[in-house]
């Protein structure tokens, strides 16, 4: 809370570069935690589950479900409208799936049709060791602070493609960055981003 009234008055005094770097602070602490408590109840959970417990698995899934609401890659849900190159603007609709993300095709092109599945990404919290964790993107100090935040998180995803009239369909390596309250997703073979 006292790093929340900092920022704030780092901002109405234009002190942006401190602004930044608070914000930062307080993006990773909330991250770090909320992952942490999020990871350790869902192991809890399965375990209380095994053992027969439902009223502790309950009360783990309360707990995770409660820390889940304040980590952004798990609150990205609904509407969303991204450039899918010369295709022009499209819409996707963000659901969950577990810790699955699934964004699925409102509207379509000539290559994936409206209601098909566009991308996947997997959002299970993993720690800086897993061999399947990404690093964050470092973004330069000029975008660090037009962004508030100098490491962007990103998670392995999968992308959709497929040729002409939806054929040869394929799932091809992706990755997901959060931006602010904003995200990309990146079919990294094709070097294509909305």
């Amino acid at each position: 809370a006292e790093m929340e009234v900092r920022y704030e008055d780092a901002i109405r005094l234009s002190a942006f570069e401190t602004a930044a770097h608070l914000r930062e602070r307080i993006t990773e602490g909330r991250s770090r935690d909320a992952e942490l408590v999020y990871s350790e109840a869902t192991c809890q959970m399965h375990e209380a589950l095994a053992d027969g417990d439902d009223e502790r698995a309950r009360k783990c899934r309360d707990e995770r479900d409660a820390a889940r609401k304040s980590m952004p890659q798990f609150n990205l849900h609904g509407l969303w409208v991204g450039k899918y190159g010369s295709n022009g603007y499209e819409m996707v609709n963000v659901t969950y799936a577990g810790d699955t993300l699934v964004a699925t095709k409102v509207t379509g092109d000539r290559y994936v049709p409206r209601g098909e599945l566009s991308f996947t990404v997997d959002l299970q919290p993993r720690t800086c060791d897993d061999p399947d964790a990404l690093p964050p993107v470092e973004l330069e100090d000029a975008a660090a602070a037009q962004w508030g935040s100098k490491f962007l998180p990103r998670f392995v995803g999968r992308g959709h493609v497929a040729d002409e009239e939806y054929e040869e369909i394929a799932r091809v390596e992706g990755q997901l960055v959060l931006i602010g309250d904003y995200f990309s997703f990146a079919w990294v073979p094709q070097k294509h981003q909305i």
